[in-house]
């Protein structure tokens, strides 16, 4: 029998920050690099980051949404005449002005579009003061030896130089000629796929994780290689997917609807606070409904909150803003459909709350409760009794948006427009390579199931001492994690986002999913075992909510008993193609059923509807306003 040789540790060459997808995603050869934008970012910190060539801005919009996601002190600045050349081709000034309207109200406070040459833009810079450049323009030989001869002064001592299309030898491109002569001189590490992508160390005094990456051994490279592919073809589906969408329908009658610029935002509804800036809008053409999310509890909940808001406003006439833990409302035409969706909004004071609504109401928004868990479990977590006040964040706004069918049944008597949003992936399943070795990483994180992960970990003691090679994995729940016992196993307190979370999640080969169906529990949507089939993982789950997505066996595996729990993952672990055929269905069911994109149109029909009804929809909502003896009465007028 052939022995496999065990797989080389990655650690050092990806990150949380590598398995983050973009935020805009438009056709661009440089699709399958974004993940390894995203690490390079975090690996290198540049102070100065320059790009020579930018095109609709796929790669810049990527570095600029590393910069800002990590907090990072970068000065960013986009070369580029904006007007194509002969490998690009020539294009229109829309490419321009679109890009700019996107790029301004985002990334405007550290990044710059400068429309100019790039030897004119070199004289603009001083020497050694840019750490990060990305040489994307004219593809022949001469010129990007042009261009990359007039920035070498400005390069710094610890500077990295990226090349696109170093793997195109074709239409005379040159750039693969200008890289192998750079390599005899300067490390470097070439990406074959996405056209190729050559990383070049010219700086002596480059970060650890950019010297570890251009000496990795010949077992490292081809990994590290696959891997980056891997996850940019998640980037290029994600494109195939969102072109493959309908365009929601243009409004009859008319040019199409444009926001205005930003005004500064009326007090919050909730408070009579000062007045906060109004969050930037971004214009589009089009874009008839404005869709604004006020996120309240947002940390981990991406899933219903910014990861959508993300999706809905990359459709044709669609627009969106947001703001965290307070509302806040751009200032629109009166006439524009406009939604406010609330998300765990905690309306403890009817009186208070129906006051900031009136204004609401009077500036034409139509408000939409985000409402993901039942209040008997928000009641038992918080230690607060429910109430009739419990379901005001239902009750007193015009509908509510929700993430399964009961929860939907139990808030239909306090508000009988709901709708059900199914948790759902937000990009297609990345498949996970076959498993060489005999170690096996078991996931398991949750809040607030402490008293029933308790006995599951008892229940896996005996298991856990027995397989050190299996290590478990655990994020925030202590309880489980002692329980286990002396094991293999490693504790997360908490992660810093949600996208640490899941690449911790897919890190591991196995995710359980324990849940005890408490009050209010039985609410709860599947959204751990999206999360963890997306990436590849199998699962082992209890019977209440997960028994009715998972088929037991074919797409994971149903633990009814306590005893269950070691006895399947004892399966797992002696079983690998079980696991990949578990994982692989599973895939399947998300990939066919449980993409975001997939509900995109039925989202925004149900928007549009919202407002074409608003005037029905006002007057119920005062309806159960005045059962609650909490709307004011409107001044006559004269």
């Amino acid at each position: 029998m052939t022995s496999l040789m065990p797989q080389p540790d990655l650690n050092a060459f990806l990150s949380p920050a590598s398995f983050w997808m973009p935020e805009r995603i438009v056709n661009s050869a440089w699709l399958q690099h974004g993940p390894f934008a995203f690490w390079i970012t975090q690996a290198l910190k540049p102070r100065t980051l320059v790009e020579l060539g930018t095109h609709h801005g796929f790669s810049y919009l990527a570095f600029c949404q590393a910069v800002r996601r990590l907090a990072l002190p970068t000065k960013c600045f986009a070369v580029d005449m904006w007007q194509g050349d002969e490998h690009a081709g020539r294009y229109a000034e829309t490419v321009y002005t679109d890009l700019k309207s996107y790029h301004d109200p985002r990334y405007a406070d550290f990044s710059r579009m400068i429309r100019l040459r790039f030897d004119e833009a070199a004289k603009h810079f001083d020497d050694g003061s840019v750490d990060l450049l990305h040489i994307d323009g004219r593809h022949f030989y001469e010129d990007a030896k042009e261009d990359y001869e007039t920035w070498l002064p400005k390069l710094s001592s610890r500077a990295v130089v990226l090349f696109h299309d170093t793997n195109v030898r074709e239409r005379d491109f040159g750039v693969w000629r200008l890289w192998q002569e750079l390599t005899v001189k300067h490390p470097g590490f070439e990406f074959v796929h996405g056209h190729g992508l050559g990383v070049l160390g010219v700086g002596a005094d480059l970060p650890q994780p950019i010297r570890d990456l251009f000496t990795a051994t010949a077992d490292h490279a081809p990994a590290i290689r696959e891997t980056y592919y891997r996850l940019g073809l998640s980037v290029q589906d994600q494109f195939a997917l969102q072109s493959a969408r309908p365009a929601a329908p243009r409004p009859a009658g008319g040019p199409p609807a444009v926001n205005p610029a930003p005004a500064a935002a009326t007090a919050s509804p909730a408070t009579s606070a000062a007045q906060p800036a109004a969050p930037a809008i971004v214009s589009k053409p089009g874009a008839a409904l404005h869709i604004h999310l006020a996120a309240m509890a947002p940390r981990f909940l991406d899933v219903r909150t910014y990861l959508p808001l993300r999706e809905l406003d990359k459709a044709d006439g669609v627009s969106t803003s947001s703001s965290d833990r307070k509302i806040e409302f751009p200032r629109l035409p009166g006439d524009q459909p406009k939604i406010m969706i609330l998300q765990r909004m905690s309306i403890n004071s009817a009186t208070d709350w129906v006051a900031g609504l009136q204004q609401l109401e009077d500036k034409g928004w139509v408000v939409v409760s985000e409402i993901d868990d039942h209040p008997d479990l928000l009641g038992r977590v918080h230690g607060r009794p429910v109430g009739s006040e419990s379901w005001n964040a239902a009750r007193l706004v015009h509908a509510v948006q929700t993430s399964t069918s009961a929860l939907a049944e139990a808030l239909g008597p306090h508000n009988p427009e709901v709708a059900v949003f199914r948790n759902a992936a937000f990009s297609p399943p990345i498949g996970k390579p076959r498993k060489s070795t005999a170690g096996l990483r078991v996931f398991y994180g949750a809040l607030n199931r402490e008293a029933y992960s308790a006995q599951v970990g008892a229940a896996l003691v005996r298991f856990a001492s027995a397989h050190p090679e299996v290590e478990f994995v655990v994020v925030h729940d202590r309880a489980f994690f002692e329980a286990l016992g002396p094991c293999n196993k490693t504790f997360h307190a908490t992660t810093a986002t949600y996208a640490d979370y899941t690449a911790l999640m897919a890190s591991c080969d196995v995710c359980l999913m324990p849940l005890e169906g408490q009050a209010g529990e039985l609410f709860k949507s599947d959204l751990k075992f999206i999360e963890a089939s997306s990436l590849g993982l199998a699962s082992i789950a209890s019977v209440p909510v997960y028994g009715a997505t998972i088929r037991n066996g074919v797409t994971g595996l149903i633990a009814d008993t306590l005893a269950d729990w070691p006895r399947l993952l004892r399966d797992l672990s002696a079983d690998p193609a079980l696991r990949d055929r578990l994982a692989s269905a599973a895939q399947d069911y998300v990939r066919d059923e449980r993409q975001f994109a997939q509900q995109v149109a039925g989202r925004i029909d149900w928007y549009r509807g919202l407002w074409e009804r608003r005037a029905e929809l006002n007057a119920a909502l005062r309806g159960r306003i005045r059962e609650s003896a909490a709307w004011p009465a409107k001044p006559a007028v004269a």
